[in-house]
């Protein structure tokens, strides 16, 4: 049995504004692919579907679009809701949903009505079982079951009320939403703040076979080769600048996995350069398909830098002149001084600093026009 394990799809979410549908949608068909290509028989989507608790109705459609086509091309779909779903919603329909192969399993009010394993027969080998654990957070449980009010206490409850159901830990996956404790973060992931820690230790997942996890964005294993993050298919941040990829899962007599990279989306880069270089210079063309950041290192103020470099860099979204912001902030021997000098002397003291190059004919019309407002303001 052949099974992949993807996450974070954030449906619905913009990049500096920038709306990111098609490319989610480009995801799912690129995925409907990799499923007939790699005889997918399960698709394992570990939280965060939608970007938001109440997804736009464009969300909702991509989404159904992905769900289709994954169906189409022969695979289930067994997913759990993140900290960004809507348990409620993403639970209607789930119980229709699952006789046609969709299992939608998202938070409830009580412990007890979570994690239900889901079973496989494989032929010729012990069955597999899937124990899908959504976002818990433990303020909306109404029946804690004796836990503590914190997302590892849940969790670990969860798993102890559904132990006489699992057959054999070593032939279970187990998928959870969760920051699991050594795991690497990025900017793009909304802080996991419950019950007075985040943190879920690796050791709860040890014994099962293969634990597929939602919430980080950066592809990863946290304690050992079978705990698992998927990481997000696309870029949410300027700190994703890493690969995207999703995890194939072989089951047979044992569980392996492998990375299967993202061959759709647009990347992410950070490039940190003067601004004639970053106009002009080949190790920067790597750079002009993607999202661009650009940290401009020129000593002076570049006026116009964001015009210039949009007509290489198409999709620059941020723009920093590092060596201005970085600049040593003025002492208060320095402040009296300049409270001493007049307006005149302050503007030819910036003049200096800020455009040691300026020629003498400019610096006259810009001293020139300051005196002309500052008579007619006094």
């Amino acid at each position: 049995m052949r099974l992949l394990h993807t996450s974070d799809w954030h449906i619905g979410r913009k990049f500096h504004q920038l709306p990111l549908l098609e490319d989610q949608v480009a995801f799912g068909e690129w995925l409907s692919q990799v499923i007939r290509s790699e005889s997918i028989d399960q698709v394992l989507i570990a939280g965060d579907l939608y970007d938001r608790a109440a997804p736009s109705g464009d969300a909702v459609e991509a989404l159904n679009q992905i769900f289709t086509s994954i169906t189409e091309a022969g695979a289930g779909i067994i997913a759990i809701s993140g900290n960004h779903d809507s348990g409620e919603r993403l639970n209607f329909g789930s119980t229709a949903m699952s006789a046609a192969g969709i299992h939608l399993c998202a938070e409830r009010p009580q412990l007890s009505a979570m994690g239900s394993p889901i079973n496989f027969e494989i032929p010729g080998h012990h069955p597999l079982q899937v124990l899908p654990l959504p976002y818990i957070d433990p303020y909306r449980v109404h029946d804690l079951n004796g836990a503590t009010a914190q997302h590892s206490s849940v969790l670990t409850s969860v798993l102890a009320l559904r132990e006489p159901e699992i057959r054999s830990p070593e032939r279970t996956i187990v998928m959870a939403h969760a920051f699991v404790t050594g795991g690497m973060a990025t900017d793009s992931e909304r802080e996991l703040s419950v019950g007075g820690t985040s943190m879920v230790p690796a050791e709860i997942f040890r014994p099962f076979g293969y634990t597929a996890l939602g919430h980080l964005h950066r592809p990863q294993t946290v304690g050992s080769e079978n705990v698992v993050y998927s990481g997000s298919p696309l870029a949410y941040s300027f700190s994703e600048e890493h690969p995207k990829s999703v995890r194939i899962i072989e089951v047979d007599a044992g569980i392996a996995s492998k990375e299967l990279p993202i061959e759709v989306g647009r990347r992410v880069y950070t490039v940190k350069d003067t601004l004639g270089n970053l106009l002009s210079h080949p190790k920067w063309e790597y750079a002009t398909s993607g999202f661009v950041r650009a940290q401009l290192t020129d000593p002076n103020l570049q006026l116009g830098a964001m015009e210039k470099l949009r007509q290489r860099f198409k999709h620059l979204l941020e723009l920093e002149q590092v060596a201005l912001s970085t600049q040593t902030a003025y002492s208060g021997a320095a402040t009296r001084d300049m409270m001493r000098r007049s307006p005149g002397e302050l503007l030819n003291g910036y003049l200096d600093d800020t455009f040691p190059e300026l020629e003498q004919h400019d610096r006259s019309l810009i001293l020139e026009s300051f005196d002309n407002v500052a008579r007619s303001a006094s």
